[in-house]
């Protein structure tokens, strides 16, 4: 076209403007040199970067030119064409790509040429993006599983199973899960169905943490439909795969995920480790059910356990629960004491302070204050009571001041677990301790503290967290010199030796299996910080 006649004489201002002006003045019948122009790629890059915007811009509703520029020779032109197509999608471009499709190599075209047919009728593309699940490049993969996820079509969680079937083995030994495999497992809980969920239920225990944690959340996403699978592997399965299966109930949050956990707990004789788990799960489940299972817990003999029995049962307060507990605590005997320093230690404000209304309760919740010895705990019920209209205020004064800490002799914990029963009764053996204690919900919040924190003495880490997990936390954190000596005590459910083996190689220095008591927890924290137990 005339008006680019000499471009490549005329200075870079010059060219800038002249470009400038085609877009202004919108002339389509400059796009065929522009093609040429920007296919040359022998422009300044100011320049060229001008020329593709322009072209772009020229492109905007004009479906002729658009296959022009997807039929081009030049790779750079069909990418600029394939991305009109992703913003502007008409109809007769769908065919067009799926041709360059079949015949393209580049990863990048390729991957951009799936995004764009994302844009069409999903379904009848699914013999089409089928074969990109096994490309080897991870972008055109994703891209595929991105249009494909969800489809209503039994070839794709058959695709699904085969390649992750193939993939899966891989990561036995590691501690970094496939990117691809783990796009492909995450695909796979979009699919709420028999083949799929009995091939991923032998894998919640699998000895990579992440593939783990990818597993867990893939089945925990679909329902109710996994319950039956589940409550089986309640019965059956080996003790990990036990706890991982009471765990994904609890996030399932459905009624019939506490009838599951229920009737694990009436079929038999069970370690602690196990009731911490399922009692743990039912706290997270917002049912009469899950209450009903939460008070039998209160029995338990196992302090931690208590701690789980009591934070749940603060989630589901009400007056049957309250009821509840002033009849258990009305029993004589020696599990008096244990249930309030449980309450106490889940900061259970709401039962505090409904239980403290009667002068019977509020004694045994007085002296249980003053056992603790924790001006925080204190100064957090007495605020709840101020914040109910009662003798807040009037019970601070009476309470022991409580140890103040030696500033400067100081020692600093981070505790890292998804779990609130966990993270309360880490400060309450920090509090006993005098050591200072930072709590983070899952790994990911953990690494971002570390990342703006550089006094840290000590980390306390969950094994099996969502977002991240302790392994992947505490891998992440060895790769930063300033942590590479840090001391990491990882509490864990897990009792393989295969499963400790992959934490060790990761950093992890020692391990308490859950559910521990505050003592044993003690004694290994004051060894790993170097202090008097």
């Amino acid at each position: 076209m005339d008006v680019l006649k000499d471009f490549s004489g005329k200075d870079m201002i010059e060219q800038i403007d002249l470009l400038e002006d085609i877009n202004l003045r919108k002339l389509t019948s400059a796009a065929p040199a522009l093609f040429d122009l920007y296919a040359g790629a022998s422009l300044d890059k100011a320049v060229e970067q001008v020329v593709y915007h322009t072209l772009f811009s020229l492109l905007d509703d004009e479906a002729g030119l658009i296959e022009k520029g997807l039929m081009h020779p030049s790779s750079r032109i069909r990418l600029l064409a394939i991305r009109k197509v992703c913003e502007q999608p008409f109809r007769h471009a769908m065919p067009i790509l799926c041709r360059l499709l079949s015949r393209e190599t580049d990863p990048q075209l390729i991957g951009e040429t799936i995004r764009a047919l994302g844009r069409f009728d999903a379904p009848a593309l699914v013999d089409t993006l089928l074969p990109y699940l096994e490309h080897d490049d991870y972008t055109v993969v994703g891209w595929a599983l991105e249009i494909l996820r969800g489809q209503k079509d039994s070839r794709i969680p058959a695709a699904l199973l085969a390649q992750t079937a193939k993939h899966m083995d891989e990561a036995r030994d590691g501690l970094d899960c496939d990117l691809r495999l783990a796009m492909l497992v995450t695909a796979l809980g979009g699919y709420a169905e028999k083949p799929v969920i009995d091939f991923l239920i032998p894998h919640i225990h699998h000895a990579n943490p992440t593939l783990r944690r990818l597993v867990v959340s893939a089945l925990a996403g679909m329902g109710r439909e996994v319950l039956p699978a589940l409550g089986r592997c309640l019965e059956s399965g080996d003790r990990g795969e036990k706890i991982m299966a009471a765990n994904i109930l609890g996030l399932i949050d459905e009624r019939h995920a506490a009838e599951v956990l229920i009737d694990s707990l009436e079929a038999g004789e069970m370690d602690s480790n196990f009731k911490f788990a399922v009692y743990e799960a039912l706290g997270r489940i917002n049912s009469i059910v899950s209450t009903i299972g939460l008070s039998d817990g209160l029995d338990d003999n196992n302090e931690l356990v208590l701690v789980a029995v009591l934070d749940g049962l603060e989630k589901r307060f009400n007056p049957g629960v309250v009821q509840m507990m002033q009849k258990k605590l009305a029993e004589d005997g020696r599990k008096t004491q244990g249930i309030i320093d449980a309450l106490l230690i889940a900061r259970a404000g709401k039962l505090f302070v409904a239980l403290y209304k009667e002068p019977k309760f509020a004694e045994l919740l007085r002296d249980g204050l003053k056992r603790s010895h924790d001006r925080e705990t204190m100064a957090f019920f007495c605020r709840r009571l101020n914040e109910a209209g009662m003798e807040g205020e009037a019970l601070a004064a009476a309470l022991p001041a409580g140890e103040e800490r030696k500033m400067g002799q100081e020692k600093r914990i981070v505790a890292a677990d998804d779990s609130n029963a966990m993270l309360y009764f880490y400060k309450a053996v920090a509090a006993e301790m005098q050591v200072a204690l930072t709590v983070a919900r899952d790994g990911a919040e953990a690494l971002k503290y570390f990342h703006t924190n550089p006094e840290v003495d000590l980390l306390i880490t969950d094994m099996n967290m969502p977002n991240m997990t302790g392994v992947e936390l505490t891998s992440e954190l060895r790769r930063i010199d300033r942590w590479k000596a840090l001391p990491i005590l990882m509490a864990t459910t897990e009792s393989e030796a295969d499963k400790q083996q992959v934490a060790r190689h990761a950093g992890v220095n020692d391990f308490l299996s859950k559910p521990f008591s505050k003592e044993t927890l003690k004694r290994k924290l004051a060894e790993m910080l170097g202090i008097p137990a």
